[in-house]
């Protein structure tokens, strides 16, 4: 019985730290934040935080984790709340969109100051956790085509075809987000969203 309240303990100051660092992150850059930094802002010492993270690098990947399933919650959510298969694409696809941008912001405050060597590093945990994510994502799209096929939508598809189309998906999404980085803007993307996936419901209606 003993063990719960400090297990929720050891949570909540895991969130501390997290909370923290990503604040600190986001104002100074990964480079000039320093673990005692990190410690000072929810006042403990330094040695403290050992106990759950090794160092800063650490304490980052926890919070892209974090990041990464609030999204998750984020998309499934706003996915569950729509009605049909075609809105149901379209909140999953604007949901990404809106949410890619915050995050894109987030990662460009953190590596701000970093030299040739601590960027590469950076790129490769990055890259480590955009593949996490797409395997934490592949679920709920999967999730989302056999709504359809239930519902008649969509024709029956075995988990190859599955598979092939949710990669479809993902990289339209990816195709989107550089848009809208290279026109700074958001504003006329929903259109070719709403054309995107009229195309794919034609693509394989039954």
């Amino acid at each position: 019985m003993m063990t719960e309240p400090n297990a929720t303990k050891e949570d909540s100051i895991q969130q501390q730290i997290i909370q923290a660092a990503q604040q600190l992150f986001q104002v100074h850059g990964l480079q000039k934040v320093t673990m005692d930094d990190v410690a000072r802002e929810i006042g403990k010492r330094r040695s403290s935080l050992y106990y759950y993270y090794k160092n800063k690098e650490e304490i980052l990947d926890a919070a892209i984790d974090v990041e990464m399933r609030c999204i998750l919650a984020e998309l499934t959510q706003a996915v569950d709340a729509a009605p049909n298969l075609e809105e149901k694409i379209s909140a999953y696809c604007m949901s990404r969109l809106k949410r890619s941008q915050k995050t894109r912001e987030f990662y460009t405050m953190v590596d701000s100051g970093m030299n040739a060597g601590e960027m590469s590093d950076y790129t490769k945990v990055i890259h480590t956790m955009h593949t996490r994510f797409r395997q934490l994502e592949i679920p709920l799209l999967r999730k989302i085509l056999n709504f359809g096929i239930e519902t008649g939508r969509l024709r029956a598809m075995d988990l190859k075809e599955q598979d092939a189309l949710i990669f479809v998906l993902l990289s339209s999404i990816q195709g989107f987000k550089k848009e809208i980085i290279v026109k700074k803007s958001f504003n006329n993307i929903k259109p070719a969203v709403s054309m995107w996936i009229y195309l794919i419901l034609q693509g394989f209606k039954k």
